[in-house]
């Protein structure tokens, strides 16, 4: 986007900015990294930015360890799904040059409706997949991922080695952030793989978590297990309290008739 910019002797974004519209449409971004813009050179500023990524792609590896990652998960029977600020056109052509083509039981790109951090793209794929809510883990690097899956209803893992820094996604805070594709397989396989239910309560009016939630295990020799390996533990500079849940007491009535 900076090198589009710089063809039509636009002000050039600073990298903070460039990397903050990372994940958005297109459209999107050109509205912020070139607010002065008339929207009739939209089309001339997004021609000059496809020129420069698409020159660019066939040099911009995978992360170590997605690919096989990618297996493990799709050998494990989990459903994966894409939710990208990509064109169709332009997701395909990257899932065929990483030979990534197949892997995706779904896929859902910003020209085919509302593009992040509007909740439609997860909406959609969960629909299309059949799955609730609290069934979907959305993992993304940007502030738009973890945005999209909590206006959605979903749980989210950040992922700090991609396109925001630490600190703006654990504002939001996701589940965990993790900082390398080995810490996400680890996290993956402590806790994801016998859980079949997890719940963030947040706040009806600001969204923000309460402090705490649930978590449903597969198998109930796991719980006790569970209990010991995560309590005291830190996630995200805070210490976990983790416990079995109890049913809740009900309260005493405090209606009283009046005669």
């Amino acid at each position: 986007m900076q090198n589009a910019c710089r063809d039509l002797d636009l002000d050039v974004p600073d990298d903070v900015a460039a990397r903050y519209v990372i994940g958005l449409g297109l459209a999107d971004a050109m509205k912020t990294v070139a607010p002065a813009l008339t929207p009739d050179r939209y089309p001339e500023l997004g021609a000059r930015y496809r020129h420069h990524y698409i020159e660019r792609e066939p040099q911009i590896p995978l992360f170590d360890g997605v690919r096989e990652l990618l297996a493990e998960l799709d050998a494990a029977g989990y459903l994966l799904a894409v939710a990208t600020g990509k064109t169709r056109v332009g997701l395909a052509r990257v899932l065929e040059t990483n030979g990534l083509t197949g892997i995706f039981h779904a896929t859902r790109c910003a020209d085919e409706g509302l593009p992040k951090p509007h909740p439609d793209m997860l909406l959609h794929l969960m629909d299309r997949l059949e799955v609730r809510p609290q069934e979907t883990l959305m993992i993304g690097d940007t502030t738009h991922d973890l945005e999209l899956a909590h206006s959605a209803g979903a749980s989210a893992i950040a992922v700090a080695y991609g396109a925001h820094p630490h600190s703006e996604l654990a504002q939001l805070e996701p589940l965990a952030t993790v900082r390398t594709v080995s810490e996400l397989r680890q996290w993956l396989e402590e806790q994801g793989h016998s859980v079949t239910f997890a719940q963030v309560i947040r706040d009806r009016v600001t969204g923000h978590s309460r402090g705490f939630g649930f978590v449903e295990l597969q198998e109930v020799s796991d719980l006790q297990s569970t209990i010991e390996r995560l309590n005291g533990q830190r996630l995200s500079g805070r210490v976990l309290t983790v416990n079995a849940a109890t049913p809740r007491t009900p309260h005493p009535s405090t209606h009283q008739s009046a005669s």
